[in-house]
């Protein structure tokens, strides 16, 4: 009865543009919408086994576990589109949608074998190196491409190994499957740091610890000592 559509090139966009109106339960004409942070752990399970001998030995095995955080919760009307969280540092989401406590369908951001866009605004060359030595890290533990948009970056062959794609500052992108801008970003008119890029405010950071706002604030996916 659905033709649900999640898009993180710009933010979260979830919309459905087609209802079986056949398949309509008791004239509820919406969607419950879930969303969750995803965190991921290895566990360390205790085995005991016996060999022909009559020996015991202990064996350790590592399980992956995985845990759903709520976030979020909001209705879909039919034939519509929501943009419904203003976060704008990295989450690794997973998305549930229900009708009529049925689920119907779920997604869950996954940036494995994808082109990943980075805007980068540095106040200066040496914040730069320290950024893409952040992005870095963060493509090999996504395992994804990764894309830049920065006059300088793009200029010089110098970060070849990190950058797939490079774009112009003022080019356009429209292939990637996620957008991260990191930057110093304030609420219009104020000196206010904007909390949906920097929940902890600006005061006194390092160049790492402003891309480390976008990369790893929310997600326990990577080490931050890098």
């Amino acid at each position: 009865m659905n033709n649900f559509r999640v898009d993180f090139s710009s933010f979260m966009h979830i919309e459905n543009d087609y209802i079986d109106k056949d398949c309509i339960i008791d004239g509820i004409n919406y969607f419950d919408v879930k969303i969750y942070s995803i965190s991921k752990q290895n566990n360390i399970k205790l085995v005991h086994e016996k060999n022909s001998q009559g020996l015991s030995h202990r064996i350790q095995s590592f399980e992956e576990l995985i845990y759903k955080r709520p976030i979020f919760h909001l209705y879909l009307n039919f034939k519509t589109w929501v943009e419904p969280y203003f976060y704008r540092f990295f989450i690794p989401y997973h998305i549930e949608i229900f009708y009529n406590n049925k689920l119907e369908y779920s997604y869950s951001l996954d940036c494995r074998h994808k082109l990943i866009l980075f805007n980068l605004q540095p106040k200066d060359q040496r914040e730069l190196y320290t950024w893409m030595n952040a992005i870095d890290i963060f493509k090999k533990n996504m395992n994804c491409d990764i894309a830049v948009r920065n006059d300088i970056v793009h200029s010089t062959s110098e970060f070849d190994d990190i950058a797939d794609v490079k774009y112009r500052s003022s080019d356009e992108a429209n292939r990637h499957y996620l957008k991260l801008d990191i930057g110093r970003y304030y609420i219009p008119n104020s000196n206010v740091a904007d909390p949906y890029y920097h929940p902890d405010g600006l005061k006194d950071k390092n160049s790492l610890e402003i891309i480390n706002d976008i990369l790893y604030f929310s997600s326990d996916l990577f080490k931050k000592d890098l």
